[in-house]
């Protein structure tokens, strides 16, 4: 009985410490739009399969920003969203928190924007909302160069890695457009989303699920559903 326990102390301390050295590798002393350009570059190597990424802002009044990207072609991405009104960016931000296109190639729901960006050489899609901000939609997208390019475990990685990029973020004082601490609603729609998409679980059970959890362990809603997220990084 002793050995499981000082296992998951274990686990639950070197989990800890992975999230400060994120955090302090993210913020330290830069500016809002250093550490933004820093979690793009640390995304694309945190996330299996991940080529490219980039940072979106969209405000309420519907214009589209990309803060940071590690490549021309995802900035060009953003650029012809806006030029063709259409696009993941553009979507309503409760349609998903999470979208993932395993072939920009045959995707059909934007059938002119996915052909665009398929000559940019960005094959696959993980696009996931950054939790918090009411007046202001974000997302981290990142692409792969190849069809099918992305692992199964890639958007655990990436909805794990959302919330500590966002988190290092607000650390560090906030970015023009992040607004202040994540919302319970978003935290918990994106676990809800992992849950669905991993096991395929209707968002009623996913809810009843992390409910269940909270009770069960004396947590917030909130705690149970960051827990699930964080759990997402690498096994």
């Amino acid at each position: 009985m002793v050995g499981p326990s000082i296992d998951r102390v274990r686990v639950a301390e070197i989990d800890r410490v992975r999230e400060v050295r994120i955090g302090r590798e993210l913020s330290g002393e830069f500016s809002g739009a250093q550490i933004l350009q820093r979690a793009v570059r640390q995304a694309v190597k945190g996330v299996g399969g991940c080529d490219y990424a980039g940072i979106s802002l969209r405000s309420h009044l519907g214009e589209v920003q990309t803060p940071a990207w590690t490549s021309p072609a995802v900035w060009a991405a953003d650029a012809i969203q806006i030029a063709l009104d259409e696009g993941p960016s553009l979507e309503p931000m409760w349609i998903s928190d999470q979208v993932v296109v395993d072939d920009l190639s045959t995707n059909q729901r934007w059938p002119l924007w996915a052909p665009e960006v398929v000559k940019l050489g960005l094959r696959s899609l993980i696009s996931v909302r950054l939790p918090g901000g009411t007046q202001t939609f974000s997302a981290l997208n990142l692409y792969s160069n190849r069809s099918y390019g992305f692992g199964p475990r890639s958007l655990d990685q990436a909805c794990s890695y959302a919330v500590e990029v966002l988190g290092a973020i607000q650390t560090a004082g906030g970015a023009s457009g992040f607004e202040g601490a994540m919302s319970t609603r978003s935290i918990v729609g994106m676990a809800e989303g992992m849950m669905r998409y991993r096991y395929g679980f209707s968002q009623r059970r996913a809810l009843a699920l992390l409910q269940m959890y909270s009770a069960k362990s004396h947590v917030s809603l909130r705690d149970a559903a960051k827990e699930f997220v964080s759990d997402g990084r690498d096994e």
